[in-house]
């Protein structure tokens, strides 16, 4: 079974990331039964679009307050953000520092998620993002020191952070938390509730290209999206499938967008925890279908550090969550991998 996260109805939560964008909206082409309201707006670093059916209507200022107000307990771009100040404090302090139900709520399901992926889904890595250029750190570096690495990965012990009630402690002051594999999908999660309590029950949401549908659309067709071929260029995006979303979430991760160059070599943002360097193996865009928006971005960013056939057993052996995979197979030649009860239209 999946780890479950609670629903506020009146809460979301996000945190300040680089993101990828590997989905496309579709809309399909036929006659308007209903009214198609859409919404959108700046979070997270990126823009979220909701579009929804229904003769009630929701307001954009409730939805940016409250995408601010959770924005001040887990942005790590926020130095007065309740994350921040447990990253930067020494252990002895962050019992001084309250957490609330957005910190808490993003807390346990990262940790359930990390024990079921044998901590391939780590959010302790922050201080190894950060050394190689992806989070607030130095962006200049042009050199690797692996002996820095080794040192760093010894800080990424998840199991040192503490949830006690009111308060989080850790080991080490170098410590930090880091809930960005996850915070995209866990908002979006966050206004479904909050549609759902305002009895919306047609609707797409997406933050940064981590989505959940309800219902259909205004054609009364299954909500549809596009997943990218893996490509650099943004400008230059084309589809490679199309998935219907039947009251579903869908998240992807991959490395091929936001990258770093040291010397000669290209280096994508997903760290392997187990290593401490960023992941080089075969997946190249790894989608992950589930009830959940914040369960499938989590398992996403995992089945990428994982490897294929690591990640192929984990999706096959939980009913819960099925995938769509972009790998290199053992020829070095592009190749996909679904889930068998997935229901999707690759495009060649």
């Amino acid at each position: 079974m999946l780890p479950t996260i609670k629903s506020s109805t009146n809460h979301l939560s996000l945190s300040n990331i680089f993101l990828v964008f590997p989905l496309f909206l579709i809309t399909a082409c036929l006659p308007i039964k209903s009214q198609t309201t859409i919404i959108t707006g700046e979070t997270m670093g990126t823009t979220y679009t909701i579009k929804y059916v229904s003769e009630n209507t929701i307001s954009k200022t409730a939805i940016d307050e409250l995408l601010v107000q959770i924005n001040q307990s887990v942005s790590t771009y926020m130095p007065e953000s309740i994350i921040s100040k447990i990253n930067q404090a020494a252990p002895e302090h962050c019992k001084e520092i309250d957490i609330d139900i957005f910190f808490t709520e993003n807390f346990e399901l990262s940790k359930a998620i990390f024990e079921e992926t044998d901590g391939y889904f780590n959010p302790a890595l922050m201080p190894l993002v950060n050394y190689w250029g992806f989070g607030y750190g130095d962006k200049n570096r042009h050199t690797i020191d692996s002996n820095e690495v080794n040192r760093l990965l010894l800080l990424t012990n998840f199991y040192d952070f503490e949830y006690h009630q009111t308060h989080l402690t850790k080991k080490y002051k170098a410590q930090q938390v880091d809930f960005s594999a996850i915070a995209k999908g866990y908002g979006v999660d966050q206004i479904a509730a909050w549609l759902n309590a305002h009895h919306i029950d047609h609707y797409l949401i997406e933050i940064g290209g981590e989505l959940r549908a309800k219902g259909k659309n205004a054609a009364n067709e299954y909500w549809r999206i596009g997943i990218d071929q893996p490509q650099k260029n943004l400008s230059q995006r084309t589809l490679k499938a199309i998935v219907p979303i039947k009251n579903q979430s869908v998240a992807t991760s991959g490395n091929y967008r936001n990258y770093r160059k040291l010397g000669t070599k290209e280096y994508g943002h997903i760290i392997n925890p187990k290593t401490g360097f960023p992941e080089e193996k075969e997946i190249i865009s790894a989608t992950i279908l589930a009830a959940s928006c914040a369960v499938a971005d989590a398992y996403a960013t995992a089945c990428m550090v994982m490897g294929f056939d690591k990640a192929k057993r984990l999706i096959e052996n939980n009913t819960d969550l099925m995938a769509y995979f972009i790998y290199k197979n053992k020829q070095g030649l592009i190749a996909t991998y679904q889930s068998d009860d997935l229901e999707l239209i690759e495009i060649d």
